[in-house]
Protein backbone atom coordinates (compact mmCIF):
# COMPACT_ATOMS: atom_id res chain seq x y z
CA UNK A 1 0.00 0.00 0.00
CA UNK A 2 2.98 2.33 0.50
CA UNK A 3 4.95 1.44 -2.61
CA UNK A 4 3.83 4.05 -5.13
CA UNK A 5 4.19 7.07 -2.85
CA UNK A 6 7.39 5.74 -1.29
CA UNK A 7 8.98 5.18 -4.70
CA UNK A 8 7.99 8.69 -5.72
CA UNK A 9 9.36 10.15 -2.49
CA UNK A 10 12.72 8.38 -2.82
CA UNK A 11 13.03 9.41 -6.46
CA UNK A 12 12.10 13.00 -5.58
CA UNK A 13 14.94 13.19 -3.06
CA UNK A 14 17.48 12.22 -5.72
CA UNK A 15 15.90 14.59 -8.25
CA UNK A 16 16.12 17.50 -5.78
CA UNK A 17 19.77 16.74 -5.01
CA UNK A 18 20.63 16.51 -8.71
CA UNK A 19 18.84 19.80 -9.38
CA UNK A 20 20.78 21.43 -6.56
CA UNK A 21 24.02 20.07 -8.05
CA UNK A 22 23.18 21.53 -11.47
CA UNK A 23 22.51 24.91 -9.86
CA UNK A 24 25.84 24.78 -8.04
CA UNK A 25 27.66 23.81 -11.25
CA UNK A 26 25.97 26.73 -13.05
CA UNK A 27 27.05 29.04 -10.23
CA UNK A 28 30.63 27.77 -10.61
CA UNK A 29 30.59 28.53 -14.34
CA UNK A 30 29.18 32.03 -13.78
CA UNK A 31 31.75 32.69 -11.06
CA UNK A 32 34.55 31.66 -13.45
CA UNK A 33 33.16 33.96 -16.13
CA UNK A 34 32.72 36.93 -13.78
CA UNK A 35 36.25 36.98 -12.38
CA UNK A 36 36.72 33.64 -10.60
CA UNK A 37 36.49 34.75 -6.98
CA UNK A 38 38.63 32.22 -5.06
CA UNK A 39 36.53 32.36 -1.88
CA UNK A 40 33.28 31.82 -3.78
CA UNK A 41 34.85 29.02 -5.85
CA UNK A 42 36.07 27.30 -2.67
CA UNK A 43 32.63 27.55 -1.01
CA UNK A 44 30.82 26.30 -4.13
CA UNK A 45 33.26 23.42 -4.55
CA UNK A 46 32.87 22.38 -0.90
CA UNK A 47 29.07 22.50 -1.03
CA UNK A 48 29.04 20.60 -4.36
CA UNK A 49 31.31 17.92 -2.92
CA UNK A 50 29.04 17.51 0.12
CA UNK A 51 25.99 17.40 -2.14
CA UNK A 52 27.48 14.64 -4.30
CA UNK A 53 28.43 12.63 -1.22
CA UNK A 54 24.91 13.05 0.12
CA UNK A 55 23.46 11.94 -3.21
CA UNK A 56 25.58 8.78 -3.12
CA UNK A 57 24.36 8.00 0.40
CA UNK A 58 20.73 8.66 -0.55
CA UNK A 59 21.04 6.40 -3.61
CA UNK A 60 22.47 3.59 -1.47
CA UNK A 61 19.82 4.01 1.21
CA UNK A 62 17.05 4.28 -1.39
CA UNK A 63 18.07 1.02 -3.01
CA UNK A 64 18.00 -0.88 0.27
CA UNK A 65 14.88 0.93 1.47
CA UNK A 66 13.05 -0.20 -1.68
CA UNK A 67 14.11 -3.77 -0.89
CA UNK A 68 12.75 -3.43 2.65
CA UNK A 69 9.48 -2.01 1.29
CA UNK A 70 9.13 -5.01 -1.01
CA UNK A 71 9.79 -7.44 1.87
CA UNK A 72 7.91 -5.82 4.77
CA UNK A 73 5.56 -3.38 2.96
CA UNK A 74 6.83 -0.54 5.15
CA UNK A 75 6.57 3.13 4.30
CA UNK A 76 9.66 4.95 3.06
CA UNK A 77 10.67 6.43 6.41
CA UNK A 78 10.11 3.15 8.28
CA UNK A 79 12.06 1.31 5.60
CA UNK A 80 14.97 3.76 5.89
CA UNK A 81 14.92 3.30 9.68
CA UNK A 82 14.97 -0.50 9.34
CA UNK A 83 17.78 -0.37 6.79
CA UNK A 84 19.71 1.97 9.08
CA UNK A 85 19.57 -0.62 11.87
CA UNK A 86 20.76 -3.31 9.48
CA UNK A 87 23.68 -1.18 8.29
CA UNK A 88 24.69 -0.28 11.86
CA UNK A 89 24.52 -3.89 13.09
CA UNK A 90 25.92 -5.74 10.06
CA UNK A 91 27.23 -3.05 7.72
CA UNK A 92 30.88 -4.12 7.76
CA UNK A 93 30.15 -7.77 7.00
CA UNK A 94 27.65 -6.77 4.31
CA UNK A 95 30.25 -4.48 2.74
CA UNK A 96 32.69 -7.40 2.43
CA UNK A 97 30.05 -9.61 0.84
CA UNK A 98 28.98 -6.76 -1.47
CA UNK A 99 32.61 -6.38 -2.52
CA UNK A 100 32.70 -10.07 -3.47
CA UNK A 101 29.46 -9.56 -5.40
CA UNK A 102 30.98 -6.65 -7.33
CA UNK A 103 33.97 -8.80 -8.32
CA UNK A 104 31.59 -11.54 -9.47
CA UNK A 105 29.63 -8.99 -11.49
CA UNK A 106 32.76 -7.65 -13.20
CA UNK A 107 33.98 -11.16 -14.01
CA UNK A 108 30.53 -12.19 -15.24
CA UNK A 109 30.09 -9.17 -17.49
CA UNK A 110 33.60 -9.56 -18.91
CA UNK A 111 33.19 -13.31 -19.50
CA UNK A 112 29.77 -13.00 -21.16
CA UNK A 113 30.96 -10.19 -23.41
CA UNK A 114 34.13 -12.05 -24.39
CA UNK A 115 32.30 -15.32 -25.09
CA UNK A 116 29.67 -13.59 -27.21
CA UNK A 117 32.38 -11.76 -29.15
CA UNK A 118 34.27 -15.01 -29.73
CA UNK A 119 31.13 -16.84 -30.87
CA UNK A 120 30.22 -13.98 -33.21
CA UNK A 121 33.73 -13.97 -34.68
CA UNK A 122 33.67 -17.75 -35.14
CA UNK A 123 30.28 -17.58 -36.87
CA UNK A 124 31.38 -14.77 -39.19
CA UNK A 125 34.39 -16.83 -40.30
CA UNK A 126 32.18 -19.59 -41.70
CA UNK A 127 31.56 -19.83 -45.45
CA UNK A 128 28.02 -18.52 -45.13
CA UNK A 129 29.20 -15.11 -43.87
CA UNK A 130 32.77 -14.97 -45.19
CA UNK A 131 32.30 -15.94 -48.84
CA UNK A 132 31.79 -12.98 -51.21
CA UNK A 133 28.63 -13.33 -53.24
CA UNK A 134 26.69 -15.17 -50.57
CA UNK A 135 23.40 -13.62 -49.51
CA UNK A 136 24.63 -13.33 -45.90
CA UNK A 137 28.15 -12.15 -46.73
CA UNK A 138 29.50 -9.64 -44.16
CA UNK A 139 31.96 -7.19 -45.69
CA UNK A 140 33.43 -5.96 -42.38
CA UNK A 141 33.15 -8.71 -39.75
CA UNK A 142 35.09 -6.62 -37.23
CA UNK A 143 32.24 -4.13 -36.99
CA UNK A 144 29.75 -6.95 -36.53
CA UNK A 145 31.85 -8.43 -33.73
CA UNK A 146 32.07 -5.04 -32.02
CA UNK A 147 28.30 -4.63 -32.28
CA UNK A 148 27.81 -8.13 -30.83
CA UNK A 149 30.12 -7.30 -27.92
CA UNK A 150 28.26 -4.05 -27.22
CA UNK A 151 24.91 -5.85 -27.20
CA UNK A 152 26.34 -8.60 -24.97
CA UNK A 153 27.72 -5.97 -22.60
CA UNK A 154 24.31 -4.27 -22.29
CA UNK A 155 22.42 -7.54 -21.75
CA UNK A 156 24.99 -8.94 -19.27
CA UNK A 157 25.00 -5.66 -17.34
CA UNK A 158 21.20 -5.85 -17.03
CA UNK A 159 21.32 -9.42 -15.76
CA UNK A 160 24.14 -8.69 -13.34
CA UNK A 161 22.22 -5.68 -11.99
CA UNK A 162 19.34 -8.03 -11.18
CA UNK A 163 21.86 -10.36 -9.54
CA UNK A 164 23.18 -7.45 -7.45
CA UNK A 165 19.68 -6.57 -6.20
CA UNK A 166 18.98 -10.25 -5.47
CA UNK A 167 22.13 -10.61 -3.34
CA UNK A 168 21.35 -7.39 -1.45
CA UNK A 169 17.83 -8.69 -0.81
CA UNK A 170 19.19 -11.97 0.57
CA UNK A 171 21.61 -10.11 2.85
CA UNK A 172 18.89 -7.83 4.18
CA UNK A 173 16.56 -10.80 4.74
CA UNK A 174 19.29 -12.58 6.69
CA UNK A 175 20.10 -9.47 8.73
CA UNK A 176 16.45 -8.99 9.63
CA UNK A 177 16.17 -12.68 10.54
CA UNK A 178 19.16 -12.31 12.88
CA UNK A 179 17.70 -9.16 14.39
CA UNK A 180 14.40 -10.89 15.13
CA UNK A 181 16.04 -13.98 16.67
CA UNK A 182 18.70 -12.50 18.96
CA UNK A 183 21.53 -12.56 16.44
CA UNK A 184 20.85 -16.07 15.11
CA UNK A 185 19.72 -16.63 11.52
CA UNK A 186 17.07 -19.36 11.65
CA UNK A 187 15.96 -19.44 8.01
CA UNK A 188 19.15 -18.80 6.04
CA UNK A 189 20.90 -21.67 4.20
CA UNK A 190 24.01 -23.06 5.85
CA UNK A 191 26.23 -21.93 2.97
CA UNK A 192 25.02 -18.34 3.35
CA UNK A 193 25.54 -18.48 7.13
CA UNK A 194 29.07 -19.72 6.50
CA UNK A 195 29.92 -16.80 4.18
CA UNK A 196 28.31 -14.28 6.55
CA UNK A 197 30.20 -15.70 9.56
CA UNK A 198 33.47 -15.59 7.63
CA UNK A 199 32.85 -11.95 6.75
CA UNK A 200 32.13 -11.09 10.40
CA UNK A 201 35.29 -12.90 11.47
CA UNK A 202 37.31 -10.78 9.05
CA UNK A 203 35.70 -7.64 10.46
CA UNK A 204 36.48 -8.67 14.04
CA UNK A 205 40.06 -9.57 13.10
CA UNK A 206 40.52 -6.18 11.45
CA UNK A 207 39.19 -4.44 14.56
CA UNK A 208 41.57 -6.39 16.77
CA UNK A 209 44.55 -5.56 14.56
CA UNK A 210 43.59 -1.87 14.53
CA UNK A 211 43.21 -1.89 18.32
CA UNK A 212 46.63 -3.50 18.75
CA UNK A 213 48.23 -1.01 16.36
CA UNK A 214 46.64 1.89 18.27
CA UNK A 215 47.83 0.44 21.57
CA UNK A 216 51.38 0.08 20.28
CA UNK A 217 51.34 3.64 18.97
CA UNK A 218 50.12 4.90 22.35
CA UNK A 219 52.88 2.98 24.13
CA UNK A 220 55.52 4.46 21.85
CA UNK A 221 54.13 7.95 22.43
CA UNK A 222 54.25 7.44 26.21
CA UNK A 223 57.80 6.03 26.02
CA UNK A 224 59.01 9.05 24.05
CA UNK A 225 57.33 11.40 26.50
Amino acid sequence: RFHLGSLAFGSALIAILELFQRLLEYAEVKNAQEGNNKCVACCLGSVLCCCKCLEGIVRFVNKNAYIDMAIESNGFCDAVKAVGHVIIDHGAAMAILNGATVIFQIVGISAITAICGFVAYACLKTDLFATPGESFYVHKPELAVIAACILALIVSWAFMSVFDVATDTLLICMAQDMRQHAGVATKAPQSMKHFFDKAREKVELKKQLEARAAEKAARRARARA
